[in-house]
């Protein structure tokens, strides 16, 4: 079951919307509010798997607003809206929004647009951990060359040797080679 905030700031669209979502078996809008503020307030206390806003105009406080919410709160959210300034479509792409319909609401195109929101919202998820994993790796990589180079100019070793050396003390007192490292760069360590 998909559970659903829908945020109804546009009557016209929002009951359309309404009756559309009671006819799928595969949804449940556990909160229909017209309050865009309380609405990201419940999303912050309950479990929600997609929030739809129905709003007459996407302007650059709800935006930003949003913005600020899917960093600390990220959700699948799909707007619908009248009408958008084109010069703020990139930052609503770039601020999370994972989908958007402008001036073209259809009820029976909402069940496709739901599983694209959360299709997009998890691929979305998947590439900012994949971007993390990597930023991680690469910063461990970096502090390992880093106490490298720094056991090779105080223990007068080669390259091959400080590696050695940096993995002994990892093994020997069973902790991660990059632990080692780090007390290393963070003066915490000077023997090895």
């Amino acid at each position: 079951m998909i559970k659903i905030i829908l945020i109804n700031q546009d009557p016209t669209v929002v009951r359309q919307a309404s009756e559309k979502l009671e006819e799928l078996p595969f949804t449940e809008v556990t909160h229909q509010i017209s309050d865009l503020k309380y609405g990201l307030k419940i999303s912050q206390r309950e479990i929600v798997d997609l929030m739809i806003l129905c709003c007459h105009t996407l302007n650059q406080d709800k935006i930003q607003l949003l913005n600020k919410h899917l960093l600390h709160y990220p959700v699948a959210l799909l707007i619908f809206c009248r009408e958008i300034n084109d010069d703020l479509i990139p930052l609503a792409i770039e601020s999370g929004i994972t989908s958007f319909v402008v001036d073209g609401f259809e009820p029976e195109r909402l069940d496709h647009l739901i599983h694209i929101s959360l299709a997009r919202f998890l691929k979305q998820r998947r590439t900012e951990n994949e971007l993390l994993k990597m930023c991680t790796s690469l910063k461990s990589h970096r502090t390992l060359e880093c106490a490298k180079h720094t056991v090779m100019r105080t223990r007068n070793l080669n390259e091959d040797e400080a590696y050695q050396a940096l993995r002994e003390t990892a093994l020997r007192e069973n902790q991660p080679i990059e632990t080692v490292a780090a007390q290393i760069l963070g003066g915490i360590r000077s023997n090895i």
